[in-house]
Formats: C-alpha cells, structure tokens, sequence
C-alpha cells in the first residue's frame, strides 16, 4: 500500500491498486481478529461462546466489516475491467476513463457493501449475556434480535441474495472473462510488437508490464474464489451442513478453510507485484534500506550479481574483469562516470558478447 502510494495515486492503476491494497488489509484484519477469537473459544472448550475480541465487534455493530470481503471482490472486478479495456480499447479508456471517475466508483461500491453488511449485522444479532448456574459463570453468545424473528425471511433472502450469490458469481464470471480477453489480446500484441517492433502502437510497454501484473493477482483471485463456491453450493444442497446443524464439525473446519483462502488471496497479492513489477520491486528495497537505517540496522545488499576476472594470466599484465549488476540503473551510472578513468591506465565499457 505504501509502496503505490510513493508511486503517486493521480495514475489510475496505483488509485485501484492501493484502494484494493487497503481493502485487503481491512479483510485479513477482521478475519484474524474473528478467527483468533472463534479458534481459542474453541480450543478451550467454549465453542459457540463469544471471546473479548468477538464482544467487543459485536457491542460496536462492527461484525459487518466482514463485508470487506465482498467489497474486495468487486474492487477486482473493476481493476480487472480498467486492463481489459486498457489492452483492447486503449485509446477509448484514456479518454472517458479518468483516475478521478475511477476511483468514486471503486469508492462508492466499496462504502455501499460495508455500510450494508454493517446495517444488516447491526439488526440482525446482539451479544446476549447468559449466566449459568451450574458453573457460576457469565459468557457471552451471538444471539438473533426479536427484529430478525419478526422479518427473517425477508432479511435472509435480501442478504443471501446479494452477498451470497450476486457479489461472488459475478465478480468470478467477470474477473474470468477480463483475464480471458486481456491474456489473449496481450498475447497477440506482444506477438505484432515483436514482429512490427518499429510500428507505433497505443498500448505502451509500461501498460503491459502492469497487464501482467494484473492477470497473476486475477489468476490468484480465482484460484481462492473455489473454495468460497464450493461452501456456498455446500451449504445450499445440504441443509443440515450449517453451525448448529447436524455435520456441524464438518461446516466448522469448511468455514475455517474458507477465510483461509481469503487470507491468502489478500496477501500472497505482494509476492505477485513483487515477482513480476520491477518498479514495485525497486521500490521496495528502498523502503526496506530506509527502515533499515531508521532502525540503526545496516542493509549491506550487494551492486553486483557476478564479479570476477576473465582470460588466463601473462606475467604482470592485468586482466579485465567482467561485472554483472543487479540493478540496470546503478551498470549506467558507473558507466555515466567511466571518464574519470582518463589517463589512469583503466577503462571500463560495455561487453555484450554472445557469450555473456
């Protein structure tokens, strides 16, 4: 998130791509804080019973936040859309499609599916004190409010319907149509380019380079959106697959497995940026040298990939050596400043032979 954002937020990809970084830390935010809570309720015995953590969200009518989730899954959506276009419709999407107009909408759905799923969690349950006498203890359970009782047909089929059906089957049909077409179409691009490669063309190397970053979070999305429809299927063909009901150890362990793989489609998005954007990459060294400093720790990461010197030895004569940096910008700056050698017997250059 930090890093997009020293990117600057006035360019339409870093605006989605730090709206989705910071719905993604909201999303495994929540879901550690909840899992935490149900995992050692469980471990200690107290299954069903609500923790400090899960009290505290359920007295502030913030179990809603699990919205997050849903509101992830549409920020891909547009993300996924916006390359698509960038891809087939370039020229289309700089006209009408400013970094202002995307980011209401990414904004203005991210806040109508939070503020929903707060207003429907708000109504429909309360942490309800219950004391028992056989124990002399007080505990804590998530009990259903007399408004849900009255009116939970309605309010079940409205929430199912939205958040359980609507929200994740068409973010999964739409992110696997986007990444479809902008795969098949950067293909065919990257193919003329090489063929044409003097032929000017919208579409820019750095829109590519994105493009592929965009389609590995996108496969990554899809590959974690099974699990969530297997559960939802699950639960709709087996009634008694639900808390309470009669495979209720079995609901359990499928519910846990289910915010595991939202966890990991929420944070595994880094090794992707990381893997295929040398920006983002570049980027991230620096803010890693700068903590590093910040915190008295040195970062001694070597320049150099490869040092050492080429061709047999002749007496008192000095052999070349061969360099190979890791960063492309620190080869041109030594090579920037190789006048400095003048008239000292060294020379330095480039050597791009075949073999090399």
């Amino acid at each position: 998130m930090v890093v997009f954002y020293k990117h600057g937020l006035k360019e339409r990809i870093n605006a989605c791509l730090f709206t989705l970084s910071l719905v993604d830390l909201m999303c495994v935010s929540v879901a550690f804080v909840y899992s935490s809570d149900v995992t050692y309720m469980f471990v200690i015995g107290k299954g069903g019973e609500l923790g400090l953590s899960a009290q505290f969200l359920m007295r502030n009518f913030l179990t809603g936040l699990a919205g997050m989730m849903s509101a992830s899954q549409m920020v891909y959506c547009v993300i996924t859309l916006e390359r698509c276009l960038c891809i087939t419709r370039p020229l289309l999407v700089k006209s009408f499609m400013s970094t202002r107009t995307t980011v209401v909408v990414l904004w203005t759905m991210v806040l109508f599916i939070t503020g929903f799923t707060l207003f429907m969690a708000g109504i429909q349950y309360r942490a309800l004190c219950v004391f028992d006498p056989t124990h002399d203890s007080v505990s804590y359970i998530n009990y259903p409010t007399h408004f849900y009782f009255r009116h939970k047909l309605i309010l079940d089929s409205i929430y199912s319907s939205l958040m359980g059906l609507f929200i994740p089957a068409f973010s999964f049909i739409c992110v696997t149509v986007c990444t479809v077409v902008t795969a098949t179409e950067l293909k065919k691009l990257t193919q003329w380019r090489e063929s044409s490669s003097s032929a000017p063309t919208a579409v820019t190397s750095r829109d590519i380079a994105i493009t592929r970053i965009v389609i590995g979070t996108s496969v990554l999305f899809l590959v974690c959106m099974v699990p969530s429809i297997l559960m939802r299927f699950s639960f709709l063909l087996i009634p008694d697959l639900a808390l309470g009901g009669r495979y209720d150890n079995l609901a359990w362990v499928i519910r846990r497995f289910y915010q595991l793989s939202v966890v990991i489609n929420s944070t595994f998005n880094f090794f992707v940026y990381y893997n295929y954007g040398s920006k983002f990459r570049e980027t991230t060294h620096q803010l890693f040298s700068y903590c590093c400093q910040r915190v008295g720790v040195e970062d001694k990461q070597a320049d150099t990939e490869v040092m050492h010197r080429t061709g047999r030895r002749s007496g008192d004569k000095n052999r070349p050596i061969l360099v190979r940096f890791f960063d492309r910008k620190k080869r041109d700056q030594v090579l920037f400043n190789r006048h400095r050698l003048m008239g000292k017997g060294t020379s330095a250059g480039e050597d791009l032979k075949a073999a090399n």
